[in-house]
């Protein structure tokens, strides 16, 4: 029977980061008061502050992210426990017509027993768990509600929470939709760390074919990634080099094939805390990362690495 993957461990470059890292408007009685799980690989994740990548949701939707052969993207599809389905009626002229579908292909709505204050609750619980504390942006049935596009606030969770719960609260329409973008990092080192965008949807009411939670990851190795202090011109001499060594199609496969496995150790991870929070009936995964045919010439992988996925220069302490 195999034992598993080996846990993480901190690395040395991030270890006195967690010292005394637990800010008090982000302790768990200041979320929802449950009890924190632990990790399925102690060390796996960065303590705030992360400043690394820059507050752009593009590469959720593959658009710059893609582009770099080296990134890696996974989505979770997770479909929960406990909702009710309905069959649209037919009375009135654009229930008839939804009925009509319903029937013809199968077609029902599924209700979640969770509304999108507890969804905002316990997902703002898995991430302030897992150190995913850096907000871009939180949006409920499409009001931008919060959003730190300048990277101001660092360590903002709490903030972004506070006020999606005073929208819900005075507004008395019924709500629907939720959506949570934050980043991060991994915590192995700089040489095999991920920075990470992860954005969290959830529908109280939808296609009773479509999971009720979707959550989106993208993961740039932060050898990627220019460091807080770094100067640019040491950065850029940086990636020339790497850019160099990743011309051997050896290197570049065991370069990628290293953070693959990061980003599937934290996918199992995330999904672990995830359980204990939703009741789940099942969880639906996928990973996408590109790979080019040949690895880039000398000149072109310098410019590419010099110009991360998501567009703006990124910066990583």
């Amino acid at each position: 029977m195999s034992a598993g993957p080996e846990p993480l461990k901190p690395s040395e470059e991030h270890q006195k980061d967690r010292e005394g890292s637990e800010h008090p408007n982000h302790s768990p009685a200041k979320l929802n008061g449950a009890a924190k799980v632990e990790c399925l690989f102690p060390g796996m994740h960065c303590p705030p502050p992360v400043f690394s990548v820059p507050p752009s949701i593009d590469p959720l939707f593959g658009t710059a992210g893609s582009a770099n052969p080296l990134s890696t993207s996974a989505r979770l599809d997770i479909f929960l426990k406990g909702g009710s389905v309905t069959s649209p009626t037919r009375e009135g002229t654009k229930e008839e017509v939804a009925g009509w579908f319903a029937d013809k292909f199968g077609i029902t709505t599924l209700l979640e027993k969770y509304s999108v204050r507890d969804f905002i609750e316990k997902y703002s619980r898995f991430l302030h768990d897992v150190f995913l504390r850096n907000v871009l942006f939180v949006d409920v049935d499409y009001t931008l509600l919060y959003a730190d596009k300048k990277n101001e606030h660092p360590e903002d969770l709490s903030r972004a929470v506070t006020r999606a719960y005073e929208h819900l609260a005075q507004d008395s329409t019924p709500t629907n939709m939720a959506v949570i973008s934050v980043v991060g990092r991994t915590n192995k080192g700089q040489g095999d760390d991920l920075e990470l965008t992860v954005e969290g949807q959830f529908f109280h009411k939808h296609d009773s074919n479509k999971p009720g939670i979707q959550i989106s990851i993208l993961g740039i190795p932060s050898a990627l990634v220019k460091k807080y202090s770094e100067a640019k011109q040491s950065f850029e001499t940086r990636l020339k080099q790497l850019s160099h060594e990743l011309e051997d199609p050896d290197t570049r496969e065991k370069f990628r094939a290293r953070h693959e496995e990061i980003a599937k150790l934290l996918v199992a991870d995330y999904k672990h805390h995830l359980s204990s929070l939703f009741e789940i009936e099942r969880v639906t995964q996928e990973y996408t990362q590109p790979k080019p045919p040949d690895a880039p010439k000398s000149a072109k992988a310098a410019d590419d690495l010099s110009h991360p996925p998501q567009g703006d220069p990124a910066v990583s302490h």
